[in-house]
């Protein structure tokens, strides 16, 4: 969108006007930009801005016709199932990442940490990347039962000398691990953790 919107700054939270969405949308001839500047709008909007866009939305039948009601449902949905993810809502990997990145020093005190989602051309990212004495180490997280060995290998095969960790929400059996690898699941990581706490 080349357009800007004014926002109000009166409350805690910006917001967004009423008028000023309308004087936006209202500058949309054709229903293929006007669907489009909504289906942006929605996107980046919080539960109250949504109620106002919907507002919005009434004014705009007479010009679009019976469509903008499919729009309006699409908005109003959006209000209902929030599609942003908020704490009570991460994936388990998220939650072991949070876990680990809080904790980073305690878990690994040999390792420093570099970054999260480092990329590897042609492979994908790394979830956790950090090092020991300028060696790579390679961390994946795996939720429920998955096997971080594929991943890692891959990741590994791209570095000279990389320790490679797998940390796991379960237990993987032993016919499950490489000798390559460094394995922890969350329990491992909480008795680690409840150990530096005493």
């Amino acid at each position: 969108m080349n357009d800007l919107i004014k926002v109000s700054y009166e409350n805690d939270r910006p917001t967004v006007l009423a008028r000023e969405l309308h004087e936006f949308l209202d500058k949309k001839d054709c229903f293929a930009d006007f669907f489009i500047a909504v289906c942006e709008l929605k996107v980046g909007m919080s539960f109250d801005e949504l109620g106002v866009l919907n507002r919005v939305l009434d004014k705009f039948v007479q010009k679009f016709g019976n469509a903008v009601i499919y729009l309006k449902d699409c908005v109003q949905t959006e209000r209902v199932i929030p599609l942003k993810l908020s704490p009570c809502r991460q994936t388990p990997e998220e939650t072991m990442r949070n876990k680990v990145l809080d904790n980073f020093e305690k878990i690994f005190p040999d390792y420093t940490f570099v970054q999260t989602e480092r990329p590897v051309d042609g492979v994908g990212r790394i979830d956790i990347y950090g090092e020991c004495a300028k060696r790579p180490v390679i961390i994946e997280l795996k939720a429920g039962r998955k096997n971080p060995n594929p991943q890692l290998l891959a990741y590994g095969s791209r570095f000279y000398n990389p320790i490679l960790i797998g940390i796991t929400e379960n237990q993987l059996s032993e016919n499950q691990k490489n000798k390559n690898i460094l394995y922890l699941s969350m329990d491992d990581i909480e008795s680690l953790l409840s150990v530096s706490k005493s």
